[in-house]
């Protein structure tokens, strides 16, 4: 009888005691981005439990599915010599690697290339055990991956990733050419392999140089989906987002990450041209986060990206009045439109988004070209 039989003999006889905790699951990392994650790894890992006399006969890692059963992807037993089965294989699946080791610890891992939308999910760590006196126990653990598209800040990421990869290709080749213009004995053929250096990282580089250009696109098209963007007035561009934030801080990150700012309005004529941005009437309840904030000095409204004081004000009667609307003090300033008034007008609303069904929480970005 092979050891897997035996320990299953006891399942019966014994039967499984099913706990929670020893066993652990890592993701790395916690969160798929759509074509920017280069790979996904999942490892199940047991550590060595001299003090309860643990030994591992089987590790499995298992994936949540849509109906919730669960799908065994992988395994790997005691008897098996480190030997990883893959039970599910799936297209970016690229290796998995473990082993049962008692006095060291057991691990399972798995990893996929440029992981998709379908490698996210929820993931199970499944360790089989048993004791001294032949108790057989079930460790489980489960690890969430979730998966989104790629942010603003990542594609910039990569984008300078990228741009510095290709400069500093350029830079070597310019090194090379120096290296040979000072050794003028260098012989033909030495000339002639590094005209094929030459021909290959150009065309290394128009490879780089295209993949830019569809990083660029796909920028352009993320913000057309976040932002709508204005013409230019007085050498700056607006940007109103088109979904809400948690907070100012995120639509401040957000304006950095283009290059701006929470807009500063400083004269009417701006103000104006905001309102015809946002579009008149716009729904009731919707509040466009300005850069205006009395936050840490209550009622010195002072513009949080440049601290100077607001130039232009057109406060609602009545306003600001820090009215701690649903339990939030109300530090940052907001333009609304107003049907009693027919107008736009400017308010105090809390710089954290309330959630709050009838209040919709966006923001205006003043980016300089």
């Amino acid at each position: 009888m092979d050891f897997i039989a035996f320990r299953m003999l006891f399942f019966f006889m014994n039967g499984i005691q099913f706990t929670v905790g020893q066993v652990t699951i890592t993701t790395t990392p916690a969160v798929i981005e759509s074509e920017i994650t280069k790979s996904l790894v999942v490892t199940c890992r047991f550590p060595p439990q001299p003090s309860s006399g643990y030994q591992v006969f089987s590790l499995a890692l298992k994936k949540l599915l849509a109906n919730s059963t669960l799908e065994q992807l992988a395994s790997i037993h005691r008897d098996s010599h480190s030997i990883v089965h893959i039970d599910s294989p799936s297209y970016g699946m690229s290796r998995g690697n473990g082993v049962i080791d008692s006095t060291l610890g057991s691990f399972l891992t798995l990893e996929w290339l440029n992981p998709k939308v379908s490698e996210s999910g929820t993931y199970q760590c499944k360790a089989n055990v048993f004791n001294h006196a032949d108790d057989i126990f079930v460790f489980n653990e489960n690890k969430t991956v979730t998966f989104t598209q790629p942010s603003v800040g990542s594609l910039t990421h990569m984008l300078l990733e990228l741009e510095s990869e290709m400069n500093n290709k350029l830079q070597k080749l310019e090194n090379v050419f120096k290296n040979l213009t000072a050794q003028s004995t260098q012989t033909e053929n030495e000339l002639q392999k590094l005209e094929n250096d030459f021909k290959n990282l150009t065309a290394q580089s128009t490879q780089t140089e295209n993949k830019l250009q569809k990083l660029e696109t796909k920028l352009h098209d993320l913000e057309s989906t976040i932002f709508k963007t204005s013409t230019v007035l007085n050498g700056h561009q607006y940007y109103l987002s088109l979904y809400e934030p948690h907070s100012a801080v995120n639509a401040e990150m957000a304006c950095e990450a283009l290059g701006g700012y929470l807009a500063e309005v400083d004269d009417k004529n701006e103000f104006d041209f905001l309102k015809t941005l946002i579009g008149a009437p716009a729904a009731h309840g919707q509040s466009f986060l300005l850069g205006g904030t009395d936050e840490g000095h209550e009622g010195r409204w002072v513009n949080r990206h440049s601290g100077t004081p607001l130039g232009y004000t057109s406060w609602l009667q009545g306003t600001p009045d820090n009215n701690l609307f649903n339990g939030l003090t109300e530090n940052c300033q907001t333009i609304l439109y107003i049907a009693s008034v027919n107008d736009f007008v400017m308010n105090d609303l809390s710089c954290f988004n309330s959630n709050i069904e009838t209040i919709k929480f966006y923001f205006i970005c003043e980016v300089p070209i």
